[in-house]
């Protein structure tokens, strides 16, 4: 719990990370507001990559298109290819050595915008996959959200965690959590609540995962009853019912007749496996 306790202060102070503003006390949230937000992807500019533009702006949008499905659709990002009409800026970028990818903002423009600077090859200048840039395009773009860092190496807004292409649901909790709570709330001033909230998807989560495991035993004890019966059948006889059954074949009236002979009858559960 204490875990995701701290996934969840850590948004609510990364709402000032556009400041730098470390020592503000109690933050409040502040978030996008529902709409459709303008991504602006620059061309390409590192030699030998010019040519994956198109290529990476896919993985961009897609990686964009789980965090608005993450919201049911309340905020959407569509990638464009002109700065006018763009709410957010990326550029294509080789990793630093400090980060492989981060977010800040540009003064230079009429309209603040934020920008990422998306690492597509790292300081070493060896190109990350598709799965890596595709977790670095949910991470930073989750920071754009207000998502700060969670502990839990798992999720996919851990700060050097294991690059998961893909949302947990912590992350996908917390994201909803705080845009339900809205701009303008203070963790203390929703802390009870938080905590409350935090103690339901912890139980609900651990009930979900006993329902797994039970479907999955279920699962493992037919394919053991399978293999049983395959150990146990001793003649070529029960071989070949067993194969001529497996392939829904019809059997004359000889042949019914001639495994309906006592050795031949199997328990009614087996028998189940076979149809």
């Amino acid at each position: 719990m204490e875990n995701l306790l701290k996934y969840i202060r850590s948004s609510f102070n990364y709402t000032h990370w556009i400041d730098t503003k470390n020592d503000v006390v109690n933050p409040k949230l502040q978030l996008l507001d529902y709409g459709i937000y303008n991504v602006f992807v620059t061309p390409v500019d590192i030699d030998g990559y010019q040519n994956k533009l198109e290529h990476y702006s896919n993985i961009l949008q897609k990686a964009l298109n789980e965090w608005s499905n993450a919201l049911n659709g309340k905020i959407k990002f569509k990638v464009v290819f002109s700065l006018q009409g763009a709410d957010i800026k990326l550029y294509w970028i080789r990793s630093k050595r400090e980060y492989a990818a981060r977010q800040n903002w540009d003064e230079n423009t009429i309209h603040k915008m934020p920008v990422v600077n998306m690492g597509i090859v790292d300081i070493e200048g060896k190109p990350y996959s598709d799965n890596e840039l595709y977790h670095l395009c949910l991470h930073e773009f989750g920071h754009i959200l207000t998502l700060g860092h969670s502990p839990n190496p798992e999720d996919c807004m851990c700060g050097g965690g294991t690059w998961n292409p893909y949302l947990t649901d912590n992350d996908i909790f917390v994201l909803r959590l705080i845009y339900f709570l809205g701009s303008g709330v203070s963790y203390t001033d929703k802390e009870e609540y938080i905590k409350a909230e935090v103690q339901k998807f912890l139980k609900n989560k651990s009930n979900d995962k006993i329902i797994q495991n039970s479907k999955a035993h279920i699962k493992q004890t037919k394919a053991e009853i399978a293999v049983d019966l395959l150990s146990n059948l001793e003649t070529i006889e029960e071989i070949a019912k067993y194969r001529l059954t497996l392939q829904h074949i019809s059997l004359d009236e000889a042949a019914k007749k001639h495994f309906s002979k006592p050795q031949y009858i199997l328990p009614a559960e087996v028998s189940e496996q076979l149809t």
